[in-house]
């Protein structure tokens, strides 16, 4: 219980190892020209950021409880790589039972000016569970200090670096700054792009070309690289040159099936052909395409792509439908010319356009008619539950209004129509030693069933008890109080939610609530008297389901 001064304490102490000096710095001696560094990792408080932009808590990422057990670093001296790669970040050892990396040969360095580029910490399984993120990614904002980090070593220095991290977890690498294969070396296909330009004398020049890649057949999928461009020049014979872009791709396990979509787009070249239009050109790659381009060193070809030229030949590739696409890679290649297309020269069926601010047209065909839709473009709204009263709009006769069972209308005789809502608590920063408690910190909007007078822990995130709630029935009402663990406690803000059982489930359309976001403290020997609420809107009876939300202070918040 309340060890999270303890916790606080621990983490203070690795601070300062991470920022501490060698001997040979505390007595002025250098005994050495080399320079050692040792990195470690400090969690985030992903919790405290979460109160804080209450918007963003959907996107933040979970943790898991594993042990870290070894991290992958990249660290960077100016623009060179001298420690791992961004293909293959090295791999150190965590010090067992620390957060800091062991002593490796490979951070042994030249005294100068580095920066620390990747940083993943990894469980002794190989899955990645921390990672640091970069400057410019969506996650930057929940870190004190996002990746580069610039690392000073001087002579004979074992300098100690914490880097904030947070937590890892399936979803888009993006969001953490990383492409995908930074964090996955074992995907390691190449594929490459080469263009030519020609202009309407028929003149070929070497493109100047952007190239975006997606994973999956549209754009609409995960974004893997964007807007890369090529290199262009001038060799010093006078010759304009364009070098061709390659990638490192992932595998897949079928060798026709698309799975990757790209665009590449033309770009003005001032000094060789001048504007141009902004054409781009589109299509999807499967793995035999990149495995014909590169199936060794010596056999080795580029995706060529020819922004308004003919073939080498200088003939144009044959196109018997007209459609646009060469009936070399056209699958359906009798299609009718004017058609549309798509980017293997099959029909695309476009539906009629239905205009969704329409509220009498039904766009999505589903039989609701768009003022009542809440998703009209989607025609799977009859699972759905527009109003939230717990009838689905398929058998709900008033979608829009929120109802009660069976037909999900609003029976004016029920007691539980038309109830305000509930109240709530801002989510904001506690202050210091102060602390959201909930019956369970993972999940902070669960009920508990009650059925019978009975008592409950409040926990924080670090899972210590911090207060209990008692919670019972008399005559019909409900009573709750609240109060700290220790008379030294402080309860200064709570939200509590009550709902009657109906046929022994939780009842999704009778509530009560009662809130306080700035208790007035009262204080009694010491002691903060114990908070007491009634319920009395329904007739209560057990089962019944209770929730519980508070903000409870270790120190005293308040005088008598």
């Amino acid at each position: 219980m309340k060890n999270f001064k303890r916790y606080l304490g621990f983490a203070a102490i690795i601070a300062m190892l991470f920022t501490s000096c060698s001997k040979d710095e505390q007595s002025g001696i250098v005994e050495s020209e080399k320079a050692t560094l040792s990195i470690g990792a400090i969690v985030n408080d992903i919790v405290a950021n979460r109160d804080a932009s209450r918007q963003a808590d959907a996107d933040l990422p979970a943790c898991s409880d594993d042990v870290p057990a070894y991290v992958r670093i990249v660290l960077k001296q100016g623009d060179n790589e001298v420690v791992g790669t961004s293909g293959n970040p090295y791999r150190i050892d965590l010090v067992s039972g620390q957060i800091y990396t062991k002593d490796d040969p490979a951070l042994e360095l030249d005294p100068g000016m580095y920066s620390l580029d990747h940083l993943s910490v990894y469980n002794a399984g190989g899955d990645i569970i921390w990672i640091a993120p970069r400057v410019g990614s969506i996650f930057e904002e929940f870190v004190a200090q996002a990746l580069p980090i610039s690392i000073d070593l001087r002579a004979g220095v074992k300098k100690y670096v914490d880097v904030p991290v947070l937590c890892f977890d399936d979803r888009d690498v993006n969001e953490y700054g990383y492409l995908f294969f930074e964090l996955d070396t074992n995907i390691a296909l190449t594929y490459c792009f080469f263009a030519n330009y020609c202009n309407e004398d028929g003149r070929h020049f070497p493109a100047r070309y952007s190239i975006s890649i997606w994973s999956g057949t549209t754009s609409a999928g995960v974004l893997l690289y964007s807007n890369e461009e090529n290199t262009v020049g001038q060799h010093n014979n006078g010759d304009y040159f364009a070098t061709p872009l390659c990638f490192a791709v992932p595998d897949h396990s079928n060798m026709d099936t698309p799975y990757l979509y790209y665009e590449v787009t033309l770009l003005d070249w001032a000094d060789v052909y001048g504007d141009v239009e902004q054409t781009v050109l589109s299509g999807t790659i499967t793995k035999r395409m990149i495995t014909d381009n590169f199936g060794d060193e010596d056999d080795t070809d580029y995706h060529h792509l020819r922004f308004g030229c003919d073939d080498d030949d200088g003939e144009p590739p044959v196109d018997s439908d007209g459609d646009g696409v060469p009936d070399s890679i056209d699958k359906c290649p009798g299609t009718a010319s004017g058609v549309d297309v798509d980017n293997e020269g099959c029909p695309v069926t476009t539906p009629p356009v239905c205009d969704l601010a329409d509220p009498n047209a039904d766009c999505d065909e589903d039989g609701i008619l768009n003022k009542c839709d809440n998703s009209p473009a989607n025609p799977n709204w009859a699972t759905f539950d527009c109003d939230g009263d717990g009838v689905l709009n398929g058998v709900d006769v008033c979608p829009a209004v929120a109802g009660t069972l069976p037909n999900g209308c609003v029976d004016e005789t029920d007691p539980c129509a038309n109830l305000d809502p509930v109240c709530s608590i801002p989510q904001t920063s506690t202050g210091e030693n102060c602390y959201f408690v909930y019956f369970d910190y993972s999940n902070p909007g669960d009920f508990v069933p009650v059925t019978s007078a009975d008592e409950f822990t409040l926990e924080n995130i670090q899972n210590e008890v911090f207060g209990k709630v008692n919670t019972s029935i008399s005559n019909g009402d409900v009573l709750v109080s609240i109060d700290g663990s220790f008379n030294t406690d402080r309860v200064i803000a709570y939200e509590v939610e009550v709902r009657p059982g109906i046929d022994g489930t939780m009842s999704t359309t009778c509530w009560e609530s009662l809130c306080n976001a700035d208790v007035t403290v009262v204080v009694v020997d010491d002691n903060q008297p114990v908070i007491n609420l009634v319920f009395d809107d329904f007739d209560y009876t057990y089962p019944y389901y209770l929730r519980v939300k508070a903000i409870i202070c270790q120190t005293p918040v308040g005088t008598p």
